[in-house]
């Protein structure tokens, strides 16, 4: 299977090209509605700007994208900010660029020059991580073997996302999946057999 890359955090830069301040912002996104309400908030964080101009990449395949040039002239904005996004190989990824006008027009291709180099800039920025593909489950744990097996599921790079304590622990697990196997083996042998991961849809 072929290694899928995501950004490891969120990253910012700036520069100012003939009085406008050009500002990117480059950070993980899971889906469109995800995008939308980043691009909301990244608007009422700066109601002087001019333009708030964005580019995606969802989806392990990296099939899905978009763009908008917020106003700029058409192919001038959104398209050079996802032209370099293709080019990083990751996914699950936006770039925002909001641009504060400082009165003097930059033409078309000083329009895209701007836009292409906020993107890259903030891109040389960010770490590509890999991703790992996760599955969850459901566990209904006694509390006498509750500290062993939540210290398994950490051992083998799960995360616990949520826990209810009733007459029983009933946790919902996160495991990569290339570590489900071992780690159901040793929370069946912390349970003398007793307890089985149940996965969830």
């Amino acid at each position: 299977m072929e290694k899928v890359f995501i950004p490891s955090g969120v990253e910012t830069s700036e520069f100012t090209e003939k009085k406008s301040r050009f500002i990117s912002l480059c950070m993980p996104a899971e889906d469109p509605e995800e995008i939308r309400r980043i691009i909301k908030d990244v608007r009422k964080e700066h109601p002087q700007s001019r333009h708030v101009v964005w580019a995606y990449i969802l989806g392990d395949s990296r099939s899905l994208f978009g763009m908008s040039d917020d106003g700029e002239p058409h192919g001038t904005a959104g398209k050079p900010v996802l032209e370099v996004l293709k080019g990083s190989g990751m996914t699950n990824i936006l770039i925002l660029v909001i641009r504060y006008f400082g009165g003097i027009k930059l033409g078309t291709g000083g329009l895209v020059s701007a836009y292409t180099r906020s993107a890259k800039d903030v891109l040389e920025k960010i770490v590509p991580l890999e991703k790992i593909a996760r599955s969850r489950f459901k566990l209904h744990c006694p509390y006498n073997y509750y500290e062993q097996v939540k210290k398994e599921i950490l051992l083998q790079d799960g995360s616990v996302e949520k826990e209810d304590f009733g007459t029983d622990v009933t946790m919902e697990i996160l495991l990569p999946e290339g570590q489900v196997e071992e780690c159901t083996v040793h929370i069946r042998d912390i349970s003398s057999g007793c307890l089985t991961l149940k996965k969830m849809e």
